[in-house]
C-alpha cells in the first residue's frame, strides 16, 4: 500500500473463463476422459476504489481490535484529539440479508462525502502501510462482500431501517394526527433517511500528523485485553 495510498481495491469481481484447458472429466463407464473444457478460475474486477492511507475508527468499535491484533495488524490510539481531513462513508440503506454461519449477513448502500472529523483521546487508528494492507482495506470498505458490517460488527452502530418515507411511515401509527402533525413527522422522517447513518471505518486519504500510540495484546491468554505502551 505504501505511505500514500491509492492503488486500487476491488469492490466488486466477477468469474470468467481463463481460456480451454486438457481436464480429466468422469465419463460414463466411471472412469475419466481428458477433455478440453473452459477453466472458470479468473477473477476480473468490474468495480474498485482508492487506498486509503488508513482508516479511524471510533471507541464505539473496540470490539474489532482484537480481531485485528489477532491478525498481525498494526493498531494505534489517539493519546490527544485531532482534526483529519477524512473521507466517510454514509449508509442510505442497511440490509438484513441471508442468515449464514450464526450471522444475519448485513449489506449497505452507502454514499462517501469529503468531511472535518473531529477525533478524540481513545480513537483508533489502523494504517495500510503494513503487511496485512489488503485484509484491512477489504473488512474495511463497507461495499466490499466480506467487511465487517456483513458479519455483525457494526449491529451496534448500524441499523436496519426502512429504506423510503413510505416504509417508515407505514410503522408509525399516525391513528387521530392532525394533517400539520402527520407533515411534521413525515418531514422528520424524510430528514433521517436523507441525512444516512454515518459508518465507523472512516477513511484517511493522506497522511496527516497524529498523536497515536501502538497497541500491544495485553498477552497470548487474554486477547481481548490490550494496552497503551507508555
Amino acid at each position: 500500500a505504501g505511505f500514500t495510498g491509492g492503488d486500487p481495491i476491488v469492490l466488486e469481481y466477477e468469474r470468467t473463463s481463463r481460456g480451454t484447458e486438457p481436464v480429466w472429466m468422469p465419463d460414463d463407464d466411471d472412469g475419466f476422459t481428458l477433455r478440453n473444457v473452459p477453466v472458470f478460475l479468473r477473477w476480473v474486477p468490474t468495480r474498485t476504489t482508492t487506498r486509503p492511507v488508513g482508516y479511524v475508527l471510533p471507541p464505539a468499535m473496540a470490539s474489532v481490535v482484537p480481531l485485528l491484533l489477532d491478525h498481525d495488524i498494526a493498531v494505534y490510539r489517539f493519546r490527544a484529539p485531532a482534526t483529519l481531513d477524512a473521507e466517510v462513508y454514509y449508509a442510505t440503506e442497511v440490509r438484513q440479508d441471508e442468515y449464514f454461519q450464526g450471522h444475519y449477513l448485513k449489506s449497505v448502500e452507502v454514499e462517501k462525502r469529503r468531511e472535518q472529523v473531529e477525533v478524540a483521546e481513545g480513537w483508533y487508528w489502523i494504517p495500510t502501510a503494513q503487511s496485512r494492507a489488503n485484509l484491512i482495506s477489504y473488512i474495511m470498505e463497507p461495499e466490499t462482500d466480506d467487511n465487517l458490517i456483513t458479519w455483525g460488527w457494526t449491529d451496534h452502530v448500524l441499523e436496519v431501517r426502512p429504506a423510503t418515507v413510505a416504509e417508515a411511515m407505514a410503522r408509525i401509527d399516525t391513528t387521530g394526527m392532525s394533517a400539520e402533525r402527520l407533515e411534521r413527522v413525515r418531514e422528520r422522517v424524510r430528514e433521517r433517511i436523507e441525512e444516512g447513518q454515518r459508518v465507523p471505518m472512516i477513511r484517511i486519504t493522506r497522511y496527516q500528523p497524529m498523536p497515536v500510540a501502538r497497541m500491544q495484546p495485553f498477552n497470548q491468554y487474554q486477547r481481548n485485553r490490550y494496552y497503551l505502551p507508555y
